[in-house]
């Protein structure tokens, strides 16, 4: 069977599964015993809370408690085989099933409040606009904590230096490379809004009381402290156009003076009633504008544009041109086509949604709550002390894929604890080393420390997901159902389906011993001739009439219509149908040697009735998908009575009478 097929039915075999069982349990309750089969006990709350999920589902075909007893029966034969087959302790199996598992405890695990509440926050913020100067200490993300409290202390010092009443500009000169003025610490930010700087960054500016400095902040890039300088609403955003006239770099008195005399002319011919347009094409020399009206879209803070401009946006009505004004790139006209205002939260909700989602920083901090949360909940210790040994256990082998993990065996004293599990120095090391290291800038001891953290966070996910079943019957219910439809599917796909495909000869036998098989109606052959010369039409009915009793090809044809073309003039494809297969076919009349003209586009289409087929039995070539599908059935049949025959079932009939009763009181 094709992986693409298998695939499919396997998707097809877990819904069907999922939609027919319900919430299925093996757990045990105190209820009646309804079923024991091959010595395992079914009680009757386990069959009732299927059956009538079952029911509630397909109401129109729902079954009696007997008919549906027999197809339960069928189910636990087949996932009892399974089992003892030990399709449940493959490891292809077992890594499937934690996959599922970590997938279904999403809804348990993850905390949807907490992420409407960043959404909530973020349209906050996006209602108002900040005006922020910073100090930046880089540090690698990655940096071992012992590397990343020395800036922050560093970083601290700065703080109360400026807290005690010290010029924050002065602090920053002094603070920064004196001989590298590129690697200046701090400046000047300029007004933003939501999602216009990393989250960590976003909210301490928006947390901070204008006129204060923060606290340091922490982000991917390090280390800052923040200085809010002003806030204000959000204006929203102004569809702007404009004129400009280049100042170059380095420029002198003269250079000014000509760019200004320029803008001067332009912004008069404009006040003379001139056409924007023209004295766009005429005056300005920003390029990739001048074409389109000096169209420049919607203008807002914080994306890019001069500060100039953008206050020069909002300072001037919609419908009305600005004096010139000039920024760091040269003088400027602009014109103010429309100013939108911020949306409702509801008509942003759904992007803010999708961008909080994609917020990496807001991912990190829900996932360090949520470990948090476990920690505290489940007695999380971690000896940080502890952690030399295994440092001092790699080398440069580590590089190479080669380290090897008995020289790490003697480092056995706990490294941390969860619950009930306990976690040596050798298991985080046996970790650390499973892969090959690859060499990112970092040194090999800050890398050991990043793969013992991801360790420790993945076992202490690993965890909580393995207590959720004692917490939530209903993750544990849901649990075995993906836990028992996945060894229904692996089984039968083994005994019935890929049987069924590959077994060539055993389809064969199949087809030759049906008494009744699959049969064609009165069919007509036709046959599909195309061309592009409407002229070739009537010795084309001839051809075809010949061909229907002599057989022509294409070559032989088109030597008839079109000797002298090189290439064939006509192409013609065989088609059979049934009534109701095809509309053309169905609007001719079904007698030998008729036709029809139609045309698809340029072309020609001649429709010519070869013969009409009397009904007759479809052949193994024909059906082989209905065919194989019945063998399929016939397989599982044979399966399921030779599971019947193996595994004693044994039902308590008297509690199924009380079933009985209880279904038809109902």
């Amino acid at each position: 069977m094709e992986l693409n097929r298998i695939a499919k039915m396997k998707k097809y075999f877990t819904i069907l599964f999922l939609a027919v069982l319900g919430h299925f349990a093996t757990a045990q309750t105190d209820s009646d015993v309804l079923l024991t089969i091959d010595g395992r006990q079914i009680t009757a709350d386990e069959f009732m809370r299927i059956y009538n999920k079952n029911s509630s589902i397909t109401i129109e075909d729902k079954k009696s408690v007997d008919d549906y007893l027999d197809l339960f029966i069928d189910y636990k034969l087949k996932v009892i085989e399974a089992e003892n087959l030990g399709y449940d302790t493959m490891s292809s199996f077992i890594k499937e099933m934690a996959g599922y598992a970590k997938q279904l405890a999403k809804p348990y695990t993850d905390n949807s409040e907490l992420l409407d509440s960043f959404v909530y926050e973020a349209y906050q913020h996006y209602k108002e606009e900040v005006n922020v100067s910073h100090i930046l200490l880089r540090i690698n993300s990655v940096a071992l904590p012992s590397d990343t409290l020395k800036i922050y202390n560093r970083l601290m010092g700065l703080r109360n230096r400026i807290v005690s009443g010290e010029d924050w500009d002065a602090v920053i000169d002094d603070a920064s490379p004196k001989d590298d003025p590129d690697k200046r610490i701090g400046g000047d930010l300029g007004w933003f809004t939501a999602f216009r700087m990393v989250y960590p960054f976003e909210a301490a500016a928006y947390n901070t009381p204008v006129g204060e400095i923060s606290m340091p902040v922490r982000t991917t890039y390090g280390y800052h402290l923040l200085k809010v300088n002003g806030r204000r609403p959000n204006r929203g955003e102004a569809a702007v156009r404009h004129i400009m006239v280049v100042i170059p770099q380095n420029p002198n008195d003269l250079d000014v003076a000509a760019a200004r005399e320029k803008i001067d002319k332009a912004y008069q011919a404009l006040m003379n009633g001139a056409d924007w347009d023209s004295i766009v094409v005429a005056y300005s020399e920003h390029k990739s504008t001048a074409r389109n009206g000096g169209r420049l879209g919607y203008i807002r803070s914080g994306m890019g544009a001069p500060d100039e401009l953008v206050e020069m946006s909002f300072k001037t009505k919609p419908g009305e041109i600005s004096e010139p004004f000039r920024t760091e790139y040269g003088f400027h006209i602009i014109r103010v086509d429309e100013v939108r205002p911020i949306k409702s939260f509801e008509e942003v909700k759904d992007d803010f949604t999708k961008k909080v989602k994609q917020t990496s920083d807001i991912a990190n901090i829900t996932k360090e709550q949520k470990l948090n949360r476990i920690k505290k909940e489940y007695g999380f210790k971690f000896y940080d002390d502890r952690m030399g040994p295994i440092y001092e256990a790699f080398d440069s082998s580590l590089y190479k894929g080669e380290w090897d993990p008995s020289s790490a065996e003697h480092l056995t004293e706990v490294l941390f604890t969860i619950g009930d599990s306990t976690y040596t120095q050798f298991d985080a090391a046996k970790k650390v080393g499973e892969r090959k290291l690859s060499y990112r800038g970092f040194s090999l001891k800050t890398s050991v420390y990043r793969r013992v953290m991801e360790f420790i966070d993945d076992e202490i996910e690993e965890y909580e997901i393995a207590q959720l079943p004692s917490k939530y019957p209903e993750y544990k219910n849901l649990l075995q159902e993906y836990h028992d439809g996945i060894l229904l599917f692996n089984l039968t796909e083994e005994k019935v389906w890929k049987k069924a495909v590959e077994d060539t000869a055993g389809l064969k036998k199949f087809y030759n011993d049906l008494p009744e098989k699959y049969r064609w109606e009165e069919r007509i052959a036709l046959t599909k001739y195309t061309y592009a010369d409407s002229s070739f039409t009537p010795g084309l009915v001839k051809l075809a009439k010949i061909r229907a009793k002599k057989g022509l090809d294409e070559k032989q044809i088109s030597l008839k219509l079109c000797g002298q073309d090189t290439l064939p003039c006509v192409k013609f494809t065989e088609l059979k149908y049934e009534k109701g297969d095809n509309a053309v076919a169905d609007g001719m009349e079904w007698k030998k040697g008729g036709h029809t003209v139609t045309r698809d586009g340029d072309k020609v289409i001649l429709y010519y009735v070869d013969a009409i087929l009397l009904p007759q039995t479809k052949k193994l070539e024909d059906a082989r998908g209905l065919y194989t599908a019945d063998y399929q059935s016939y397989l599982e049949k044979l399966w399921v009575q030779t599971l019947r025959e193996k595994y004693p079932v044994q039902v308590n009939e008297e509690v199924l009478t009380k079933l009985r009763e209880q279904e038809s009181g109902n």
